[in-house]
């Protein structure tokens, strides 16, 4: 049965424009700040109201009992929020449920195409980040100026002065920041950690340059992340208990050399550390661990309903101050309260497109420690993640029986 499941040909279903379209789309409304600023804070009521609307042309579903269930479970957490804080926002409660909703909307459009289609999706942004990429590294170009970045919708950087240096111009595609993009890139292995392997067979070009784009953000997030993952990995499917430590402890020897080595991990990581213990109460910090130990703290406060996603209800005095600061994780759990972000951790294991509990695991582990990098849970996709469908790997009569559903849908199956 093992070898049936770890075998299998990935599926490579036809897509639509409306399918490339609409998961391109997500992403944008996920990461990319050109759509943040012409968007404002009602992008995703629009995209709500559009994803329903086309669902509804195409006979596609509306809603499901896992989203009922979601959505009960926000309104509770917002109603106790609102009788227990000081302050709460209506509207920031409504634009969360509309991030959840259009997540579903679009995730329920596409079903089991999904993962095919953000994996190409995000293959053209890693390809013309990279073509940028090099070019940004001797020469600004023109485009659209938001703040400290300009974007040229597929691509934008932000604006330096040391225009002649690769360490310089750190990979950020389409998104607000290098880590930003590592965190979009992370999620296609994701996506099929069930097939690892067929995923590197099948799909060559596509993971090699998958990984130069995770490479050139220099992201020390990313980094961590992959070679996480990669560990992982290894213990899971080599069988030889001595190729097993071999290739596990040749692992942790490039992870510490490059750690020592590199000045955007060894050295970030242990300032970002040292700052942290060097906060004081009441003092702002915008790295990682400093946001971490301030997010804590703040969490002690409500940590089973959250402090709401108002500013000042979340950081108290510290307030607007730490506006585009954080910790995506203990962010989170800042806002939303401790058993929220572990209901919402349980549902990605319990969807997680796995064979076994060992690879449903990695799941909330690797979006864990991308959260630790970046406040995805800001935006729609990483909350789609419990709502996107997987092929059941389970037998092969469960996998036929999906294709044929993709198939009737209009699609056609090429294996390699």
């Amino acid at each position: 049965m093992n070898s049936y499941k770890t075998t299998i040909p990935i599926e490579q279903p036809t897509l639509s424009k409306i399918d490339f379209f609409l998961v391109f789309w997500l992403i944008c409304i996920s990461g990319n700040p050109l759509f943040g600023e012409l968007g404002g804070k009602y992008i995703y009521l629009g995209t709500t109201i559009g994803a329903a609307a086309i669902s509804v042309y195409y006979a596609k579903p509306l809603y499901s009992l896992k989203l009922i269930m979601f959505i009960l479970a926000s309104v509770v957490l917002f109603l106790l929020q609102s009788t227990i804080l000081t302050s709460f926002s209506v509207l920031a409660n409504a634009n969360f449920i509309a991030r959840l909703y259009s997540g579903f909307l679009i995730t329920s459009f596409l079903g089991y195409k999904f993962r095919y289609a953000y994996m190409k999706v995000i293959f053209f942004v890693s390809v013309v980040s990279l073509v940028f990429w090099l070019i940004n590294a001797f020469v600004d170009f023109p485009g659209i100026e938001i703040g400290q970045y300009r974007s040229i919708v597929v691509f934008n950087y932000i604006l330096k002065t040391d225009i002649y240096s690769f360490t310089g111009r750190r990979n950020s595609g389409m998104f607000w920041e290098p880590g930003a993009f590592q965190g979009f890139i992370m999620l296609v292995p994701i996506m099929y950690i069930g097939q690892i392997r067929e995923l590197l067979r099948q799909f060559r070009k596509e993971c090699i340059i998958l990984f130069l784009a995770l490479l050139s953000t220099m992201s020390t997030t990313g980094y961590v992340v992959f070679a996480v993952l990669v560990l992982l990995v290894i213990v899971k499917n080599i069988q030889n208990v001595f190729f097993k430590f071999v290739l596990a402890f040749s692992m942790a020897a490039i992870f510490m050399w490059a750690y020592n080595t590199l000045d955007f991990l060894g050295e970030k990581v242990e300032k970002q550390y040292d700052d942290a213990l060097e906060l004081g109460r009441g003092e702002v910090s915008w790295s990682r661990m400093g946001a971490l130990q301030i997010d804590l703290e703040n969490v002690k406060r409500h940590p089973i309903i959250g402090n709401g996603f108002l500013q000042d209800s979340r950081y108290g005095i510290l307030g607007d101050k730490m506006r585009g600061a954080g910790n995506g994780f203990t962010g989170a759990l800042n806002s939303m309260g401790i058993p929220f972000i572990i209901f919402y951790f349980f549902l990605l294991f319990k969807n997680a497109p796995a064979v076994t509990r060992y690879e449903s695991m990695i799941v909330p582990i690797i979006i864990l420690l991308l959260l630790n990098g970046e406040a995805f849970l800001n935006h729609p996709l990483f909350w789609s993640l419990i709502f996107v469908k997987y092929p059941d790997l389970s037998s092969s009569e469960l996998y036929d029986d999906i294709c044929a559903e993709i198939q009737t849908d209009g699609d056609i199956l090429v294996a390699n």
